[in-house]
């Protein structure tokens, strides 16, 4: 979103959710649930590590991730976008459910496909939320508009971030996210790849 451009590699295990993050100006990883990140904890700019090694992550492969353990989906009928009808769908999550369990998400489906189109969300993650109410908690959309072919999957290739506000996008776009060279293999990644260097620092939670 605004800010530098970050343009980097992931590696995921998906059943474990393991990542690896990696880059010319930083490295970044996550295994039994430690995050750690290497040259230093402020590589990113001010991101927090656990907050990005996921996010990029679970935003690409939604609506996958939204059948997780945890998961509570509650359909809101249809909802109209851009002069289209679509199958609205709330993602919460039970207590104690990842570092962000207050984080919510509604998904516009389209109703013949099933394609997502768009994803409302709000950030609670305590670093980044500072400790605002939920209801002021502005939230922001990220509309899907290039698709590409994967292992047989239909996954996103390009998608814009927008102020939410009335129901519908509001003023000029916040940031694009993109995702190239995709591949899904059948062999799960070797554990070692997503180990915690000696250099590397742990990032908090």
């Amino acid at each position: 979103m605004r800010g530098k451009v970050k343009k980097d590699h992931h590696l995921f295990d998906l059943r474990s959710r393991e990542g690896l993050i990696t880059s010319d100006e930083y490295t970044l990883g996550a295994k039994g649930g430690e995050v750690w990140i290497k040259p230093a904890i402020d590589a990113l700019g001010g991101t927090p590590p656990r907050f990005y090694i996921w996010t990029p992550f679970y935003f690409f492969a939604m609506p996958f991730v939204f059948a997780d353990p945890g998961v509570v989906l509650e359909p809101l009928g249809k909802k109209m976008f851009q002069e289209k009808e679509y199958d609205a769908v709330k993602i919460t999550y039970k207590k104690g459910t990842g570092d962000s369990p207050d984080d919510y998400y509604i998904a516009y489906l389209e109703p013949a496909s099933g394609q997502m189109k768009l994803v409302i969300y709000v950030v609670t993650y305590a670093p980044l939320r500072k400790d605002k109410p939920m209801d002021q908690l502005e939230p922001h959309a990220l509309v899907f508009e290039e698709w590409q072919e994967a292992g047989g999957l239909r996954m996103p290739k390009r998608g814009t971030f927008y102020n939410w506000v009335n129901d519908n996008i509001e003023g000029e776009s916040l940031g694009v996210m993109e995702f190239s060279n995709v591949r899904f293999g059948e062999k799960t990644p070797e554990p070692a790849k997503f180990a915690k260097p000696a250099d590397a620092v742990v990032a908090p939670l």
